[in-house]
């Protein structure tokens, strides 16, 4: 297996891998755990566990030797060499890398460039300059703040409204076709997933005039309306003064994060912490209720039964309904309603 399609060269790519076969990946993002399950899957006896990709964050295209095979899950050393395999044909000013462990990944990389083949390496002042590094809208939330702010693609100069996730797209295509490879040998496998990469291209080249329609250029004059209407109730002092901040930001990362909250508002489970508190010391001083819940527990179920409407309501207004699902409805609807009733009896 050559390299001369999706995956890469099979020889220089094992060669590479077995060089770090005993290591192990280490986190330090204390919102995100992917790394503590990199080697938590069954590989004994196994060719390969998955595949890693890496394909264009913004059309979605999957990239010349940008596939290979993961021997035990997601590591550092297979995703290393599937990223420069990839990036080292492209003569680009700015690379946005969109990696939902972008923040763990970057540590290191360009160390761990060097112990690449050398005609995978580029220069560490050209890489530093043009490589950024976001983690995809969807798995953002994953993170605490002090790691996705920084590496938020909202906040990124020139990624416009990309959200990252393309690559999810792919798998939802592409993972269809798994039981039906998993017990291939190796070259039927890497042929039908060539195959199958290949013409996912080609569906999305031949599709790319549908997004580029008038409508997305309405769509831009309405935003830029708003935003303009926006912009003008803020005021220009401040307006100057927090432009300078975004400016200053963008430039140099250890500035002061302008879109950082530093307020903090109470969730509703502090709430629940804070009643459940309170009546935890008035039973301790004998005063209890004359229901059997307390006042805080029948506020929390008054506003789960306001949520069970909203939900049931939602799907009785969301078309037409099959048989099974009228009936299940129905079973839930009653099951509200009996609970209503407790409700009201309290």
């Amino acid at each position: 297996y050559t390299g001369l399609a999706y995956f890469v060269a099979t020889k220089p790519y094992g060669a590479h891998v077995l060089k770090f076969a005993s290591q192990k990946d280490v986190s330090t993002c204390s919102g995100f755990s992917a790394l503590a399950h990199a080697e938590s899957k069954f590989s004994n006896r196994l060719r390969a566990t998955g595949v890693g990709l890496c394909p264009c964050a913004h059309h979605e295209f999957v990239h010349p030797k940008g596939v290979g095979y993961l021997q035990k899950g997601e590591r550092f050393c297979n995703m290393d060499f599937i990223f420069f395999s990839t990036i080292i044909p492209l003569l680009l000013l700015n690379v946005v890398i969109s990696y939902n462990i972008a923040c763990q990944w970057k540590i290191n990389l360009l160390d761990r460039m060097n112990k690449l083949p050398e005609n995978m390496c580029i220069p560490v002042a050209v890489a530093m300059s043009v490589f950024m590094f976001g983690i995809p809208k969807f798995h953002a939330s994953a993170h605490d703040d002090g790691c996705s702010i920084p590496h938020s693609l909202n906040l990124m100069p020139g990624v416009g409204q990309t959200d990252g996730e393309g690559i999810e797209r792919n798998w939802a295509e592409v993972n269809q076709v798994a039981n039906s490879t998993k017990e291939m040998g190796p070259g039927a496998r890497h042929d039908t997933l060539d195959d199958h990469f290949g013409h996912h291209n080609w569906r999305k080249f031949v599709g790319l005039g549908k997004p580029l329609v008038a409508p997305p250029h309405w769509e831009c004059d309405r935003q830029q309306a708003a935003f303009q209407e926006f912009n003008l109730a803020v005021g220009a002092s401040y307006q100057n003064q927090l432009t300078a901040m975004v400016e200053s930001w963008e430039v140099d990362k250890t500035q002061p994060n302008p879109f950082t909250n530093k307020e903090c508002g109470i969730s509703e489970a502090d709430v629940c912490a804070h009643f459940a508190e309170q009546e935890k010391a008035a039973a301790m001083d004998g005063r209890f209720h004359h229901h059997d819940i307390s006042p805080s527990v029948f506020i929390t179920l008054g506003l789960s039964l306001e949520d069970l409407q909203r939900r049931l309501r939602f799907e009785i207004t969301d078309g037409v309904l099959s048989s099974h699902q009228q009936t299940e409805l129905h079973k839930r609807q009653t099951s509200l309603l009996k609970q209503i009733h407790r409700f009201w009896s309290v």
